[in-house]
């Protein structure tokens, strides 16, 4: 065999490979894409009436065990006066559901979601803020991870 032949050859498949990874990421950015089309739009939150508008933290957590639980023990330890924390259990193979429930059950500002089946066109972590944003009652709403720790002053009044 040539080295020309072979040189053709190796450009062929490397070429191949490259048209592959750029298939996966056009079908990923046009699944995401699609996802945010369907997600609902959030309404603008004007000045409220009140110096401490009601925030909502969503925190939306599949098989984080290792990291829920002191992530609500800090979002809890907020010093602001007026939130509550929307705990969503997204379909968890682990005791990630358990925790939520528990830290709901001694702490009345946690409220834990279980998400419906997530319907198709919709990406995973999407339906689950979904479900956690038409459960929330806050004027503001914090989406966060459940895999951070929080200091006190993560919610203010800021000016």
């Amino acid at each position: 065999m040539n080295m020309s032949l072979a040189f053709d050859i190796f450009n062929v498949v490397l070429l191949s490979i490259m048209l592959g990874v750029l298939g996966t990421w056009i079908y990923l950015l046009a699944y995401i894409a699609r996802s945010f089309r369907k997600a609902p739009k959030l309404n603008v939150v004007n000045n409220t009436n009140t110096k401490w508008p009601k925030v909502s933290v969503i925190v939306p957590a599949r098989n984080e065990e290792s990291f829920i639980s002191n992530c609500l023990t800090t979002i809890g330890k907020q010093d602001y006066p007026n939130y509550n924390i929307i705990a969503v259990d997204d379909s968890s193979t682990d005791k990630t559901a358990h925790l939520m429930k528990e830290y709901a059950s001694q702490d009345r500002k946690v409220v834990f979601v279980e998400a419906e089946p997530k319907p198709d066109g919709w990406a995973r972590k999407n339906w689950a803020c979904y479900q956690g944003y038409i459960r929330s009652d806050g004027d503001l709403l914090l989406f966060t991870d459940a895999d951070t720790d929080y200091a006190k002053n993560v919610i203010c009044v800021c000016k």
